[in-house]
């Protein structure tokens, strides 16, 4: 269940992207797993690991947007 949740999460803060659709699950419980992983950032060692996670999601994100315009 965690595992699905930072993947909700980092799709959601990394990417800004809606969630219901692409994990099959509806908006109280994409909601819910955002705001267990958003507790879970008061761990330092968590919060920095997921912010990492949500840097490079990003960039990696960005550069397949430029390859489509190129």
């Amino acid at each position: 269940t965690r595992a699905r949740y930072i993947a909700m999460y980092l799709v959601y803060a990394g990417l800004g992207l809606s969630l219901a659709r692409a994990f099959g699950r509806d908006r109280s419980t994409v909601a819910h797993g955002c705001r267990q992983i958003e507790s879970l950032r008061d761990e330092d060692e968590f919060d920095i690991w997921i912010e990492q996670l949500i840097v490079g999601l990003s960039s990696v994100a960005g550069l397949g947007a430029l390859r489509e315009i190129a």
